[in-house]
């Protein structure tokens, strides 16, 4: 059941909404519902006493928070509309800038220039180069290949192993082996424009978490 409410200490009010069950009476109060997108508005009624003022408050701030549910309820359709997949997500050419923290050590800048296209065989191939601030370029590639729906498997030239990939609307997961025990998490999202991904990635050492990645991803073409 989702309930949330929110007191208002000026006004001495009280809102409360509940997308299941009704209730009568708070605090020796009487309160009715009103229906609006599927959840219950519970609103205190005033007492005679109560000024016109105080009234007018109630309503402005009932149609304060009506704003942000409508708001909340646009961004998460919004969000939930955008499917990632290897060519949504990294079709064409695009640019990464992140930082990369291993144990203790310095945090190092890092800048990604990729491409990526479907391959005749049905996987899809993504080149990059790879530069970390003060050091040479190194390049490397991933070839990712749909085994069922949302699941993906994947080689990385500079792994130390297979790579997993799994996709939940706009979110793909990607896990594998770097080198010796240590194994990467990564979480990326494709953000409302279609041409952004936040990508994070945690690096742990039998299980405990020795690195930190963090990355955004544009998409130029």
């Amino acid at each position: 059941m989702f309930r949330l409410s929110v007191s208002a200490i000026a006004f001495n009010q009280t809102l409360v909404f509940e997308n299941n069950g009704v209730v009568q009476q708070i605090n020796g109060r009487e309160a009715k519902t009103a229906t609006f997108i599927n959840l219950n508005f519970l609103v205190f009624l005033p007492t005679s006493s109560q000024s016109l003022e105080v009234i007018m408050k109630n309503l402005a701030l009932l149609v304060l928070v009506l704003c942000i549910s409508a708001v909340s309820v646009s961004s998460r359709a919004e969000e939930g509309s955008l499917e990632f997949t290897p060519h949504n997500g990294f079709s064409g050419h695009s640019e990464g800038n992140g930082k990369l923290r291993l144990f203790l050590g310095k945090q190092r800048l890092f800048h990604v220039e990729s491409h990526g296209y479907d391959q005749a065989d049905g996987t899809f191939r993504l080149d990059q180069t790879v530069t970390f601030q003060g050091q040479p370029s190194q390049e490397r590639s991933w070839i990712l290949k749909t085994i069922r729906q949302n699941h993906y498997t994947a080689t990385l030239s500079d792994a130390a192993g297979s790579v997993t990939g799994l996709t939940n609307g706009s979110r793909l997961l990607l896990e594998y082996r770097v080198k010796g025990p240590l194994i990467m998490h990564q979480t990326l999202k494709l953000m409302p424009d279609g041409k952004t991904i936040d990508n994070v990635g945690k690096i742990t050492l039998l299980g405990i978490p020795v690195g930190h990645l963090h990355e955004t991803i544009t998409r130029k073409d």
